[in-house]
């Protein structure tokens, strides 16, 4: 599998709509297997500590897809560039990168939810 930087762009405390797809080199959509998940992870560059963290399972695929859904309350963070990177567990121990550190850029929001 191929992997490449997927820069994304979020507003402070608005909903987020993204989604994970997993595919083979030949551009097969895979699934997760009973026992994997992927790991979704937002950090401050420098920090070892999570800003956003989310683990998708395989009872989380919606049409061969891993909806990535924010709240508004999840991205009450700081405007400023995180990264991100998303990778995948299996079930015998293998950690597989397959979206490798790339910016997450939250961008302020003058609106807020009431």
């Amino acid at each position: 599998m191929k992997i490449y930087q997927q820069h994304k762009q979020a507003y402070q405390a608005a909903s987020f709509f993204d989604s994970i797809v997993l595919q083979n080199d030949s551009g097969q959509q895979l699934v997760l297997s009973e026992g994997e998940k992927i790991i979704f992870g937002v950090k401050s560059h420098y920090t070892g500590d999570y800003v956003i963290k989310k683990v998708f399972t395989s009872a989380d695929e919606v049409n061969g897809k891993y909806p990535l859904n924010l709240t508004p309350e999840e991205m009450d963070i700081l405007p400023e560039r995180y990264y991100y990177d998303v990778s995948v567990q299996t079930a015998d121990g293998q950690f597989i990168k397959i979206v490798p550190e790339s910016f997450f850029d939250v961008y302020e929001s003058i609106t807020r939810k009431e």
